[in-house]
């Protein structure tokens, strides 16, 4: 698709300021509405790097309206979701220049997808409070949720009336990706291969402080208090320790996140780590000329603070030679693993990462199988349990938890067979409560459903009840044997246990299913033929 509009960033001529505009590519005239947009996230305090990547952002949806002829203002709702449909379906442009045909074509992610959509979407809701954009289509961009799980925190109010929440219209629903942090043993491997001391320096310190790449970039050389006492310097805390700070002037636009300052304790070691990166530095003269901490000692411009590409591409390098991936930020999430594991109490480790909210810290604790597996080994030994059950380990750990004495007449040690006596009161089960009725109910003194029914449809109080009521059909315990067959021809009865209505089982199905079908006075007559030979073994 032909660009009609490019993000762009842009000086001032009176004041040399650096903002993000997004201008037409032909004519270079500034889009208004989406400059006043822009312009409207610097008031706010977000970072350079939001600013740009909303330019871009929205610089996308303006060339996609006009390749597809559609009005930027008034978007209609298939005009929104064919967006997010094309994002996703639509290949990216190739990264080599050289060979683009033969480089596997790109598509962004869904998660990707998502973020373009809530570029547009604010930009939109902007647009809506100036008049520029239709209500209507403001309408279009959210819609009614009902939350059946409330997030950790999350409170619905007295009345539930916060329960019902908007939500975006316009997208994907993506599973969590998860987030990864390094081991102590990578971050000791990832040191001791860096030839650097400059790069030693800020993986030890990422690692120890759990600073953001932006908050450790953004770093002044008056920000590092590494003496035992900074009193000569005005800061009444103790020991060495570091502070950050947010500046929106820094040279290589770092920025950090929390507006909040805070100061951060570091140990000896990240002062040894300090002192060699110092005698590294002095080494090329134009590092001091900034007061930045980190700056180009190994390619030109030297001397200049490093940015965020240099970052990148310092763990990068890293990240080959260590075979595993290397991100700056998984040195937060390991700093943080690290003291939640620790003991640290949630509210300094909030404190120490600069988070506002403590839900923020939820993602932060990654958990190992190492730990799982300690968790369920801790659990088996609490029990006494064999921690690797074989079948031999297993019978020996119960034969030592049970007594051979325990319920005499009911537990049999040497067949392992337990036979629960119904009128023992340690037995759970009992027999109904009518005198006359044997069926087994699962709580003492109660009635039997059956009994239970025609109690209540007799209206006698439960003792009367219970004393002289007959059921209509014999019941037996299960397994129990309380007579023959009641079934008789030729002066003959069968000689099998009854189950049911005083028959045994197989006269008791066949009787069941010709008075279904209307044929029982045939079946009695000529077919009901009692059983000589009792082949039932228990």
């Amino acid at each position: 698709m032909e660009q009609s509009y490019v993000a762009e960033r842009s000086m001032s001529p009176s004041t040399g300021v650096e903002r993000w505009v997004v201008a037409d590519a032909r004519t270079y005239d500034l889009h208004a509405e989406v400059c006043a947009f822009l312009a409207g996230l610097r008031s706010k305090g977000r970072s350079p790097n939001t600013e740009r990547v909303y330019a871009g952002r929205l610089a996308l949806y303006l060339n996609y309206c006009a390749g597809h002829r559609i009005e930027w203002s008034c978007p209609g709702f298939m005009a929104l979701s064919g967006l997010q449909q094309w994002l996703v379906t639509t290949p990216l442009p190739a990264r080599s220049r050289r060979c683009p045909t033969t480089a596997a074509p790109r598509y962004r992610s869904q998660g990707t997808a998502n973020a373009v959509m809530t570029a547009v979407t604010d930009f939109l809701r902007f647009g809506a409070l100036h008049g520029w954009v239709p209500s209507q289509t403001a309408s279009l961009l959210s819609e009614p949720k009902f939350l059946r799980f409330l997030p950790a925190g999350y409170d619905a109010g007295e009345r539930v009336q916060w329960r019902q929440v908007q939500v975006s219209a316009f997208r994907f629903q993506v599973s969590e990706p998860g987030y990864e942090d390094l081991s102590s043993q990578q971050i000791r491997r990832m040191i001791a291969d860096t030839p650097r001391a400059r790069d030693r320096f800020l993986i030890a310190l990422l690692a120890a402080t759990g600073l953001r790449i932006g908050e450790a970039l953004g770093l002044r050389q008056e920000d590092l208090h590494f003496l035992a006492s900074s009193r000569s310097l005005g800061c009444p805390v103790q020991g060495p320790h570091l502070h950050v700070r947010r500046r929106t002037d820094n040279p290589n636009r770092a920025l950090a996140k929390s507006r909040h300052s805070r100061c951060l304790p570091v140990t000896p070691d990240i002062v040894a780590f300090y002192t060699d990166y110092q005698h590294e530095r002095n080494q090329v003269a134009q590092a001091a000329e900034t007061g930045m901490v980190f700056v180009n000692l190994f390619r030109p411009p030297l001397g200049r603070a490093m940015t965020y590409p240099n970052a990148k591409s310092v763990f990068d390098r890293l990240a080959r030679r260590a075979g595993h991936p290397a991100r700056p930020h998984m040195l937060r999430h390991s700093a943080a693993t690290h003291w939640l594991r620790g003991g640290v109490d949630r509210d300094v480790v909030q404190k120490l990462l600069g988070h506002a909210s403590p839900l923020s810290m939820d993602r932060y604790r990654h958990v190992d199988e190492s730990e799982t597996r300690a968790a369920v080994d801790r659990a088996q030994t609490a029990l006494g349990a064999p921690t690797r059950a074989t079948k031999k380990s297993w019978e020996t750990w119960l034969r030592s938890h049970i007594e051979p004495a325990w319920r005499p007449g009911e537990w049999d040690s040497a067949r392992w067979l337990f036979t629960g006596d119904l009128d023992n009161p340690r037995t759970s089960s009992s027999r109904c409560r009518t005198r006359r009725c044997d069926v087994i109910v699962r709580a003492q003194e109660t009635f039997c459903t059956y009994c239970s029914d025609q109690r209540r449809k007799s209206g006698l109080p439960r003792e009367e009840f219970a004393a002289t009521f007959i059921p209509a059909r014999s019941r037996s315990l299960p397994l129990t044997v309380v007579g023959p067959c009641t079934l008789t021809g030729d002066g003959v009865r069968c000689v099998r246990p009854q189950v049911s209505g005083g028959l045994c089982a197989a006269h008791h199905g066949s009787w069941k299913y010709h008075k279904s079908k209307g044929t029982l006075e045939r079946w009695l007559r000529s077919r009901a033929t009692p059983f000589t030979e009792n082949r039932i073994a228990w």
